[in-house]
């Protein structure tokens, strides 16, 4: 999938990444496997927390934000050949580089849906400055909204008539990883 959004997050998120060669660890980095090892572990180990260094954010929209914009494409492709939404509403939990919108974006250009509405809730600033490059590159003028926000707290205010697709991206495995079970059952029983 090329798209020129994506392509332009992508280079604001490299440019981001190189102007500190330090991250919180301390460890001196040029892009290099050390974030890289850094991601794999907040991924896979259950004691490591995700996404608490800025520098984490860039190289995890570097690294995968062209596998899970072509993902959620393919995905959103196939339920809108079988729903017709011309403008869906988009509400996205915890989906920290909002990758899903470089989807979208594609989707426009492809004439599949003609334009959309879209919020994220994600409780990690690290993700803000992101959130800021894909405002400030929003030249087709979606209308995109950030929320720093509990996604419990959220739900609590929320009318759920206005959205045609909620997204739960890593909130479940994190709500698994770092919560309890009762947490995770007083949520969806909300």
């Amino acid at each position: 999938m090329k798209n020129i959004f994506l392509d332009l997050i992508i280079k604001n998120c490299r440019i981001q990444f190189e102007k500190s060669n330090f991250c919180p660890q301390g460890l001196l980095l040029t892009y290099s496997n050390e974030c890289q090892n850094c991601l794999k572990k907040s991924h896979y180990d259950d004691n490591e927390s995700s996404y608490q260094c800025p520098k984490s954010t860039f190289t995890y929209v570097c690294m995968y934000a062209n596998k899970y914009a072509s993902e959620t494409y393919n995905l959103f492709k196939v339920l809108f050949k079988n729903i017709s939404y011309h403008t869906p509403n988009i509400l996205s939990f915890g989906a920290g580089p909002a990758t899903e919108l470089f989807a979208l974006n594609q989707l426009i250009n492809d004439k599949i849906i003609s334009s959309y509405s879209y919020t994220e809730i994600d409780n990690n600033s690290n993700w803000q400055p992101i959130w800021e490059i894909i405002q400030n590159n929003n030249t087709d003028q979606e209308d995109i909204t950030f929320q720093l926000n509990n996604a419990e707290q959220f739900i609590q205010n929320y009318d759920f008539k206005q959205t045609d697709i909620i997204l739960f991206n890593y909130m479940i495995s994190d709500f698994a990883k770092y919560t309890s079970k009762q947490t995770v059952k007083n949520f969806y029983l909300q």
